[in-house]
């Protein structure tokens, strides 16, 4: 299953007709296919700084001890260098 999604995300990369935010969104949905996050940060909770946590179970257990109905976690990646270049469609 995960074969076909990336293959429709690559499919989704590729394209011209896609606008570059949109591809960005499949960009990251691809990364969250592929790889693993690298830490885990649980986000706004109330008066404190955003906590990084090297598991997604820390990071649940941080989230359900000290975050209210705003606060969530989310995945951070190692920043991947890449050279995009603009292609445009001669018309």
């Amino acid at each position: 299953m995960n074969r076909k999604i990336i293959e429709y995300i690559d499919e989704k990369l590729m394209s011209m007709d896609v606008d570059p935010t949109e591809q960005l969104v499949f960009f990251i949905a691809k990364m969250a296919l592929i790889s693993q996050p690298s830490v885990w940060i649980v986000k706004d909770m109330p008066y404190k700084i955003d906590t990084p946590c090297l598991t997604k179970s820390k990071a649940e257990e941080i989230l359900n001890r000290h975050g209210d109905a705003h606060s969530y976690i989310a995945p951070l990646y190692y920043v991947a260098k890449a050279d995009i270049n603009n292609m445009e469609q001669d018309t």
